[in-house]
């Protein structure tokens, strides 16, 4: 009797087994879905906006090297259902007129490999320098219609870039729509948006100042 208690125990144990086995490997691993964009850039820090498909661990990891060569990591986030697993890292301790390149990592994964994305620091404060500067307005608009302006831009190898306002001209009626409109601007949901991240967003920080369309309904207020 006792024997077969042992047996009885020992395969439900390996069958509990198997069936966790079996569900974590029916769990895909989370990944970048949007970005990475930079902004905010200053002489000794930066921001890196993304977005993950899950909740998911995420860093930065940046270097002065092309190759991501002694790199470092920013520390670990967290990307949550309540902010549409959305979340912007802070890059410091920067130094000023430098030439940084980026990766996103997700739960340890890196979600670039090749060609890395860059972005040049400012000067120092006090410190003369000249800088060019582009500058992009209703360039986004509708699924679509691919966005030339972007490759354009890119090539001129501006130091930011400018968009202000107006991003896409839809009227998104609740936050769902306003979700999906700035995922499709800035990622592969729109042709403009596609555009915008294979040419514009890998090279140039953006600062986008909000217009109507951006944040609400046509004319409407800040409220």
């Amino acid at each position: 009797m006792l024997l077969n208690r042992i047996s009885i125990k020992t395969y439900l144990l390996g069958m509990w087994f198997i069936g966790i086995s079996m569900l974590s490997a029916s769990v895909e691993a989370a990944v970048q879905t949007d970005g990475p964009m930079v902004g905010a850039v200053t002489h000794v820090r930066a921001k890196v906006f993304l977005r993950t498909d899950a909740p998911a661990q995420v860093q930065i990891e940046f270097s002065e090297s092309s190759s991501m060569s002694n790199s470092l990591k920013t520390p670990k986030e967290v990307t949550r259902y309540a902010n549409d697993f959305t979340k912007i890292v802070t890059l410091k301790g920067l130094i000023p007129s430098t030439k940084y390149y980026y990766r996103v990592l997700v739960d340890g994964v890196a979600q670039q490999t090749e060609n890395y994305p860059s972005f040049t620091t400012f000067a120092p404060l006090g410190q003369d320098a000249e800088f060019s500067f582009g500058l992009l307005s209703d360039v986004g608009n509708y699924v679509k219609n691919p966005a030339g302006a972007y490759k354009t831009l890119a090539d001129a190898k501006p130091d930011f870039v400018l968009q202000i306002g107006d991003w896409d001209h839809r009227d998104p009626a609740n936050l769902r729509e306003m979700r999906k409109m700035h995922r499709d601007v800035r990622g592969s949901g729109s042709d403009a948006g596609a555009d915008f991240s294979q040419f514009l967003a890998p090279v140039a920080p953006l600062f986008h100042m909000w217009d109507d369309h951006d944040y609400g309904m046509n004319d409407g207020d800040y409220t």
